[in-house]
C-alpha cells in the first residue's frame, strides 16, 4: 500500500511540474518580456497618432532598398527594424541616409475606357514656413534641405516613383513638412492636396550597435490618411457631332461643314492627345475640304483653345475621345438658308466618363405645284379620249346625210 501511495504521489508531482512549465507567464522564449509591437505600413494603421508617443507614425515608403513593412516596438521605440532586414544590427534608418522613395498613382476614367493620361511633369514643393518640430529638447526648428524630385510621366502612364531628398536631422523629435503638388495645371487632372511628410527621429543604435540618432518612422499623409502612395485623378469624356437631313427637298448627298472649338478650363492647358476613331465623317485642321482627314489632335506644348473642322453627310458623325473633363466646346454649322436647322447640345462642358452628343438636323420641304392632281390625270385622259371619239362620230354621221 505504501508503495502504491508513493507511486501516485510521484505521478502527481510530475503532472504539476509539467502544467507549471507550460502555463503562460508573459515571457518570451528567453525569459524576456514579449514586445508589444505595432505594425504600420501598407495602410494597416490609419490613425493619426500624433499625440501617441508609442506610435512614431511609420508608414511604408521603401528606404534604401529595404522592406516596405516597418515594425516598431511600441514598448521601446528605440528598437525600429524593417528598413533593411539584411542588417541585423540596424535599429532604424540612419540620419545620414540621403533619399527615400514613395509611389505615385493615377486613377483614370474616360468614356468607353478611352481615358489616357497626358505626358506631363509633376513638381513637389516643401513649405518650410509651415514646417514644425515637436517632442524635441534642443532642436526648435526643423532643418531645411527636404526636397522631392520632379516626376515626369509619359503619355498613358498611371504609376511612378517619387524620390525624397532628406535633410540632416541633428536632434530627436517629430518633424512635419507640408508638401504642395503642382505642375503646369494640366486639364483633367485633380492634384493631391494636404500632403504632409512626418519624420520621427529617436535616440537609437546605428548598424554597428553604437548610440546614434535614427529615423524610426516616416509617415506620408494625404489629408488625414496615412498612405504609401500619392493619389491623383485623370478624368476625361467625349464629344460626338452628328448630322441628319430630312424633307422632300433635303439633299442627302450634300456635305455640311462644322466648326468645333474646344477651350481648356481657365488657367489650365490641354496636354492630352484627343483621338478621333475612324468613321464616316471627315475631320481636318483647316477648312480645305481636300485636306487629309486627321485621326487625332496632338497637344504640342499644350493649348488653351483648339479649332477643327468636320465635314458630314446625312447619317454621318464624328467623335472626339479623351477630352479632359472641364473642357468646354461649341459646334457651329455653316448655314444654308434653304434649310431649317434644329440643333441640340451644340455647346457645353465635357463631363467625366460621359459622352456629349451634339446633333444637327436640317430640313427642307416644298409644296409641289403641278396644276393637275397626279392621282386624277389618268381619268382626265380617258374622258378626253372619249369626248374626242364622240365628236368624230357626230361629224361622220352628218357627212353621211
Amino acid at each position: 500500500m505504501k508503495k502504491l501511495l508513493a507511486i501516485l504521489l510521484a505521478m502527481m508531482l510530475v503532472m504539476v511540474s509539467a502544467f507549471a512549465f507550460a502555463a503562460p507567464d508573459d515571457l518570451g522564449t528567453n525569459g524576456e518580456e514579449t514586445p508589444d509591437t505595432t505594425v504600420v505600413g501598407n495602410n494597416q494603421d490609419k490613425n493619426d497618432g500624433e499625440n501617441d508617443p508609442q506610435d512614431p507614425e511609420t508608414p511604408s515608403p521603401q528606404a534604401g532598398g529595404g522592406s516596405s513593412n516597418i515594425t516598431v516596438n511600441a514598448k521601446d521605440p528605440s528598437v525600429a527594424t524593417g528598413y533593411d532586414k539584411d542588417k541585423a544590427k540596424d535599429k532604424g534608418l540612419a540620419t545620414s541616409t540621403k533619399t527615400v522613395t514613395v509611389n505615385k498613382n493615377f486613377t483614370v476614367s474616360g468614356y468607353n475606357s478611352t481615358g489616357k493620361t497626358p505626358a506631363h511633369k509633376l513638381t513637389f514643393t516643401v513649405d518650410m514656413t509651415k514646417a514644425t518640430v515637436t517632442n524635441a529638447t534642443t532642436v526648435t526648428t526643423p532643418p531645411e534641405g527636404l526636397s522631392i524630385n520632379d516626376l515626369e510621366l509619359a503619355e498613358g502612364a498611371t504609376k511612378g516613383t517619387i524620390t525624397i531628398n532628406l535633410p540632416t536631422f541633428t536632434g530627436v523629435g517629430v518633424y512635419t513638412y507640408p508638401v504642395t503638388e503642382t505642375d503646369t495645371n494640366v486639364a483633367g487632372i485633380t492634384y493631391a492636396t494636404k500632403l504632409e511628410l512626418k519624420f520621427t527621429v529617436i535616440q537609437g543604435k546605428d548598424k554597428d550597435g553604437n548610440d546614434a540618432l535614427v529615423i524610426a518612422g516616416i509617415a506620408l499623409k494625404q489629408g488625414s490618411t496615412k498612405t504609401d502612395t500619392i493619389e491623383n485623378l485623370y478624368d476625361s469624356g467625349a464629344l460626338k457631332v452628328g448630322k441628319t437631313v430630312t424633307g422632300n427637298m433635303g439633299d442627302r448627298d450634300a456635305v455640311w461643314e462644322f466648326t468645333i472649338t474646344f477651350k481648356a478650363p481657365s488657367g489650365d492647358k490641354v496636354l492630352s492627345t484627343i483621338t478621333i476613331p475612324e468613321g464616316t465623317g471627315k475631320v481636318t485642321a483647316t477648312k480645305d475640304k481636300s485636306a487629309a482627314a486627321i485621326t487625332k489632335i496632338e497637344p504640342g506644348t499644350g493649348w488653351e483653345t483648339q479649332t477643327v473642322y468636320a465635314y458630314l453627310k446625312h447619317g454621318q458623325s464624328v467623335e472626339f475621345d479623351n477630352l479632359p473633363a472641364g473642357v468646354t466646346y461649341t459646334v457651329e454649322e455653316t448655314p444654308d438658308n434653304n434649310y431649317t436647322t434644329t440643333k441640340t447640345n451644340d455647346a457645353g462642358t465635357i463631363a467625366k466618363a460621359a459622352l456629349a452628343d451634339a446633333e444637327f438636323t436640317n430640313e427642307r420641304d416644298m409644296v409641289i405645284d403641278t396644276g393637275v392632281t397626279l392621282e386624277t390625270s389618268a381619268y382626265v385622259l380617258i374622258m378626253a379620249l372619249a369626248l374626242a371619239g364622240f365628236v368624230m362620230l357626230k361629224v361622220r354621221r352628218r357627212e353621211e346625210y
